[in-house]
C-alpha cells in the first residue's frame, strides 16, 4: 500500500465504491511488501507502508464494499523479478 494515512486509504477506497456500478470489484494488493525493480537502467521503487489485513479490510467496510473472496496470487515460476505475491480481493457494493 502506497497510501501513507489511514485517511488516505479511506479516500481512495471511496472513490473507488463511488465509482463501481453495482456489481464486483476486484483489487489487488502485493503482499507481504513491494519488491524492488529495475527496467533497463531505470530503477522503481515504492514506500510501501504496509496497512496489515485487518486494517485494509476495515477499510473497506467503512467505505461501503463487502468481501466477497479472497485469493493468494503465486509466485511467478522461475527468477522472474515481477513474481511478488499478491492478494487479489473480491468485493461488491454493500
Amino acid at each position: 500500500m502506497t497510501l501513507p494515512s489511514y485517511e488516505a486509504c479511506l479516500r481512495y477506497l471511496a472513490e473507488q465504491h463511488r465509482l463501481r456500478c453495482k456489481g464486483r470489484a476486484f483489487i489487488v494488493v502485493t503482499h507481504p511488501c513491494f519488491r524492488e525493480e529495475s527496467s533497463r537502467d531505470k530503477a522503481i521503487q515504492f514506500v510501501d507502508y504496509h496497512w496489515n489485513l485487518s486494517t485494509m479490510l476495515k477499510q473497506s467496510r467503512e467505505v461501503g464494499f463487502r468481501m466477497l473472496a479472497l485469493a493468494v496470487l503465486p509466485d511467478a515460476p522461475g527468477d522472474n523479478p515481477r513474481g511478488a505475491p499478491g492478494l487479489c480481493f473480491e468485493f461488491d457494493k454493500a
